[in-house]
């Protein structure tokens, strides 16, 4: 018995070693930030839209000298606004019994959803000092569904070109800029509102039917441009804060233009193991 003690004892400080004064390759992030989308989609309205959203990303790295993957799931949720958001007229009609003219009025809320997922890998080719620069290859997959007043649905898997620039100050800060250029796209962006009885009865029994309604794109129907950057201080050497910034200017131009603005400030925090 005494020997499996000093045998679990013997593990636990091994392990304990490993954790404080060990290589880390792997950082678990934590981000909660404001999404804020600015986009005038033809296909649902000819208004331009904006939405402010609270959301937050959760991120996985590995790093070794060389390479570096990347996964990132992001959620959002807020509602979309435009020039006449507010209370509007749905109705008028005369009462049969007074005759006197019935205005109903309701509050018009476009509640949009939106889910993000990347996949990036990149290798480093050239490092100098303390700046570094690793070129690699992106996939993305974003959806966004707008909840209330009508449906619609907008999906786009993309691939592309990436490239990562990053500086170090010291041995506890650094920043890194990436962007990011699909080249070739599966837009799912069915041609026409919720109104439509068809795109309704699609997402109430059988939501995944709406993906045989996309097309494959290159970037002359589909551009988008992604920019990210972001600043990192080590507190202990398994702990780092960081504050991220990520924009993103996409145009569709079928089967109606749609041209979207986004930018992301998160600020997170990084577990690393």
């Amino acid at each position: 018995m005494k020997n499996y003690k000093k045998i679990l004892i013997l593990l636990i400080v091994c392990f304990s070693q490993g954790f404080l004064f060990g290589q880390r390759n792997n950082t678990i992030s934590l981000q909660p930030g404001l999404f804020v989308s600015l986009y005038k989609d033809e296909v649902s309205s000819p208004l331009t839209h904006w939405v402010p959203a609270i959301g937050i990303n959760l991120g996985y790295q590995y790093e070794s000298d060389f390479n570096i993957h990347k996964v990132n799931l992001s959620f959002a949720m807020g509602e979309a606004r435009n020039s006449i958001s507010g209370t509007v007229s749905l109705s008028k009609y005369l009462d049969p019994e007074s005759g006197e003219l019935i205005e109903e009025e309701y509050v018009r809320d476009k509640l949009n959803m939106n889910i993000l997922i990347d996949y990036s890998y990149h290798r480093k080719i050239f490092e100098r000092n303390s700046y570094s620069i690793y070129p690699g290859v992106a996939f993305n997959y974003t959806f966004n569904m707008q909840l209330s007043d009508y449906p619609t649905v907008n999906s786009y898997i993309t691939l592309g070109p990436s490239v990562i620039q990053e500086l170090k100050f010291s041995q506890r800060d650094n920043i890194r800029f990436s962007l990011s250029l699909p080249l070739l796209s599966y837009i799912v962006r069915p041609p026409f509102a919720g109104v439509d009885d068809e795109l309704l009865n699609m997402v109430s029994t059988n939501p995944l039917k709406i993906y045989k309604t996309g097309q494959l794109m290159t970037v002359n129907k589909y551009f988008s441009l992604d920019l990210n950057v972001e600043y990192r201080h080590l507190f202990f050497p398994w702990l780092e804060g960081s504050i991220a910034f990520h924009s993103r200017y996409s145009y569709i131009a079928e089967p109606r233009p749609k041209r979207e603005f986004t930018f992301d400030l998160m600020p997170g925090i990084n577990f690393k193991f």
